[in-house]
């Protein structure tokens, strides 16, 4: 167990740090980057549409006082299905609060890519204004900790 949080701890560390950018696109077909989402938080909610434990996290986060309270200056939601072809992230998406932005990662920069590392889905990625990894995990309650925590220490 020891061995476990040591990793987890060393793996958070690593990741936290650095900034992301991924192509995605939106439900009309359009292309944008990552970095064309301007808040002071971004939550990223990694997901699969054909995982059930993805819709209760989409429940959770719809929810949440918390992040329904925050006006999307301050937190933009981004959806972003992963392991898709293409056809089923939109309905999927429809069931979701039309003020996030819904995504697809049709170039597979996110699976592919370095920038992020997850075994499983639900995942939940908050970044600063300057799309630093704040916190990534797989528990929305931690997520929405982390937010509360932060928001807290400002002035």
């Amino acid at each position: 167990m020891k061995r476990i949080f040591v990793f987890v701890a060393l793996f958070c560390a690593v990741f936290l740090a650095q900034s992301v950018d991924f192509r995605l696109s939106d439900r009309s077909g359009a292309d944008f980057r990552l970095s064309d989402v301007q808040s002071e938080y971004v939550l990223l909610f990694l997901y699969n549409s054909d995982c059930d434990a993805c819709v209760k996290a989409a429940s959770d986060i719809a929810g949440s006082e918390l992040m329904s309270s925050l006006p999307p200056e301050r937190l933009a939601i981004v959806s972003i299905a992963l392991f898709d072809d293409g056809r089923h992230w939109k309905q999927k998406a429809e069931t979701f609060p039309h003020s996030w932005i819904h995504a697809f990662d049709k170039y597979d920069d996110i699976i592919f890519g370095d920038a992020l590392e997850f075994s499983t889905v639900p995942v939940y990625v908050l970044l600063g204004s300057n799309h630093e990894v704040l916190f990534c995990g797989c528990s929305f309650r931690a997520v929405e900790s982390h937010l509360k925590s932060r928001l807290a220490a400002e002035p």
